[in-house]
């Protein structure tokens, strides 16, 4: 008599499908079922919830991001492709599964643009975030100041500015809106611009205004007035047909809470519970 060993041969289908025959009937060979609960799948879901949230920061981005923020990509790669590959996983924003439905968005942290050109650094004093740009002692912006005045100024007091240079204001406003009597998180983007050309006689309060770009004791500064959300100065060249931009990523505004309580551990286990994974331990593997 033979054994099953011996009965029994595996055969695969055009599909790669397995079966057992006998060489008169076939049985279907069962995969197993993956178990979304195990401590793989728990990581892999901890990333996956921070997926969301890049997706619906990129949308708001977009009219800035797809030209302008990167200075070179990889062939194949797109600017979404790299703020995904700067963000995911370093900087962390959990959406369970019904905000992800609604398309929420947080302001985080991200890095937006890369490049080569120096980065405009920010420092937080008190309620005010304050850039490294730096004016002449008691230059003040009134309402007469020309886009000329202020791009002089800049140049003169910045070694790493160079006239025709492009500064560009990047402020993602944090919005709480009701929808369907839930309150849903969204972002807008406000975004403003000018030249480094002391030629212009343009009002620079009718391109950028005062929320944005402070003349302060020598230095530019963010008044404390400007909604929350956060906000990235961005400095870009053009060279002989070649776009250089510096590398920068988005400062949070002082009175921003809404990150903290996206980003915190409380709010990665309910989002992960949302997608029916019950007992989630930390397992970021940076920790």
């Amino acid at each position: 008599m033979r054994t099953i060993a011996e009965s029994f041969r595996t055969i695969k289908d055009e599909r790669g499908n397995l079966f057992l025959t006998d060489g008169n009937r076939v049985y279907p060979i069962e995969k197993p079922k993956r178990n979304f609960r195990d401590s793989r799948s728990e990581a892999q879901m901890s990333r996956r919830i921070q997926f969301s949230n890049l997706v619906t920061s990129y949308q708001a981005l977009a009219p800035f991001m797809r030209k302008e923020a990167w200075q070179s990509l990889p062939e194949r790669t797109n600017a979404f492709h790299a703020l995904m590959k700067e963000n995911l996983g370093s900087v962390k924003v959990y959406l369970d599964k019904g905000e992800t439905k609604e398309k929420a968005c947080i302001v985080a942290p991200y890095r937006i643009a890369g490049g080569s050109l120096p980065a405009i650094e920010t420092t937080m004093e008190g309620d005010r975030i304050v850039t490294s740009l730096r004016l002449s002692e008691g230059f003040t912006i009134a309402d007469d100041t020309a886009v000329g005045d202020v791009a002089s100024e800049l140049v003169h007091g910045n070694r790493f500015l160079e006239h025709n240079d492009r500064l560009t204001i990047v402020h993602l406003e944090q919005l709480m809106v009701e929808e369907r009597k839930v309150i849903v998180p969204h972002v807008f983007m406000n975004r403003y611009e000018f030249v480094l050309d002391s030629s212009s006689r343009v009002p620079f309060r009718a391109v950028i205004p005062e929320a944005v770009f402070c003349a302060m004791d020598g230095q530019i500064t963010i008044d404390n007035t400007l909604a929350s959300g956060g906000i990235a100065y961005i400095l870009s060249r053009e060279v002989r047909d070649k776009r250089y931009v510096s590398t920068q990523s988005i400062v949070l505004t002082p009175d921003n809470h809404v990150y903290s309580a996206y980003s915190s551990e409380e709010k990665r286990l309910q989002a992960l519970q949302s997608y029916g994974i019950k007992k989630a331990p930390c397992l970021d593997p940076e920790k």
